[in-house]
């Protein structure tokens, strides 16, 4: 299944490709245009966890940004598919919740983006995790 929305710049080798796993489109735009506007990675949005495992092997992110409350997998369930294929099991995954569940995620040891967030909070985890 092709994934929903891409955007971004020429594909270089340099530039490092986010997966957004996202169900509601208008957060999932902006989080594309935040990626596409204020910093050099490229962004490729998909709207449920299904679809992020099936394109996985072939888009290969350097990170993903996976929203908890997704349609048919929630965000823990994803991520624990993920990091069990061997390719993957430690790129960096961080949750984006409005839950207040916020134990559970730091059980799992993620990331985790609260919403609402500030765009400046969101490109410090990404630099955080893709400067390397």
């Amino acid at each position: 299944m092709p994934p929903d929305t891409e955007r971004g710049g020429e594909d270089t080798p340099s530039q490092k490709l986010i997966l957004v796993v996202e169900d509601d489109d208008a957060h999932g735009q902006m989080l594309l245009l935040v990626i596409e506007q204020e910093t050099p990675y490229r962004g490729l949005l998909v709207s449920h966890g299904i679809q992020a495992l099936e394109i996985l092997p072939q888009v290969k992110p350097d990170l993903v940004l996976l929203d908890y409350q997704l349609p048919h997998l929630n965000g823990l369930e994803v991520c624990a598919r993920i990091r069990a294929l061997p390719e993957f099991e430690t790129m960096p995954i961080v949750l984006v919740t409005g839950s207040v569940y916020k134990l559970e995620f730091q059980v799992a040891g993620l990331p985790l983006l609260a919403k609402p967030y500030e765009v400046d909070s969101l490109l410090e985890i990404l630099h955080h995790h893709l400067a390397r």
